[in-house]
């Protein structure tokens, strides 16, 4: 219940100011607990407003005005494009690097100390992918690749090495039969993934291109894993509004979750034929 902060003295004004700022008060209560009873129906609420802020600026300025202002630059873009390419690569070394390896590989990429901040609630490959992103910012302008191969190297693992040259993210593609694989990847598709990805599920938001700044970024602000994966993928049909079913699949491909492409496709294939009804 709400204190009383009127006055004898309090004056009109006072009291359609004191009125107005309990009303705000009281719509950032009811926003926080609606954050918290349903966070799904928060993200749809968010990923709308997005939408429609996007359609509101091509409307006020135009597609090519809106390109300019919301789409970055080739410079931009290219760094970004490098970046995400090089923390797959990441992602693919640390699914064949064991716990036993962990001291030695930082140890000769000269940060011994960051093997000690491990923490045991990570998973080995997280573990390696959190710490590889500690090491990349903290020497952001030597050649990442070169100086693994040379770490590598000094552990006599030419397998990683060759391993290494030979990753190629274009070599994951989904071959089986999809139901209409060039179409736009949905918000449902989105809780399907959600409901049944846990532990790998940085593996396919790596390959789908999201950070690892932006995971870090979205683990620290929400809550539950399904919350946590809803949001990112939310996120990257945001930077890639032309996401497919193919490009999903392929994902999931990458990260060993075929399971989870049937119950994409089956969704796929069940909704083709309700629609074919009418």
């Amino acid at each position: 219940m709400k204190e009383n902060r009127f006055t004898k003295k309090s004056t009109e004004k006072d009291i359609i100011r004191i009125q107005r700022q309990d009303r705000n008060e009281e719509e950032v209560e009811t926003c926080d607990i609606d954050n918290e009873l349903d966070p799904i129906q928060t993200a749809k609420k968010q990923e709308s407003s997005v939408k429609i802020v996007n359609e509101s600026v091509k409307r006020e300025h135009g597609s090519k005005e809106y390109d300019l202002i919301c789409e970055p630059d080739m410079t931009e873009r290219t760094a970004i494009e490098e970046c995400t390419n090089l923390e797959l690569l990441l992602d693919f070394l640390s699914r064949n690097l064991s716990f036993a390896d962990l001291s030695f590989v930082f140890t000769y990429l000269g940060e011994p100390r960051l093997a000690e901040t491990a923490c045991m609630d990570w998973t080995i490959s997280e573990t390696y992918c959190k710490l590889f992103h500690v090491w990349r910012c903290k020497y952001p302008r030597i050649d990442h690749k070169a100086k693994l191969k040379e770490a590598f190297s000094s552990m006599e693992r030419q397998d990683l090495i060759e391993n290494m040259e030979m990753f190629s993210k274009d070599s994951y593609c989904y071959k089986e039969a999809l139901a209409n694989p060039t179409e736009h990847a949905q918000y449902t598709d989105f809780i399907i993934m959600s409901k049944n990805l846990a532990l790998k599920s940085h593996h396919v938001l790596r390959f789908l291109g999201l950070k690892q700044s932006d995971i870090d970024q979205i683990e620290r602000d929400n809550r539950t894993t399904q919350e946590k994966i809803l949001r990112a993928l939310s996120k990257i049909q945001k930077d890639r509004p032309s996401l497919t079913r193919q490009s999903i699949c392929n994902a999931l491909y990458y990260a060993d979750h075929s399971d989870v492409i049937d119950m994409l496709n089956s969704m796929w294939i069940s909704a083709g034929r309700y629609y074919s009804l009418f």
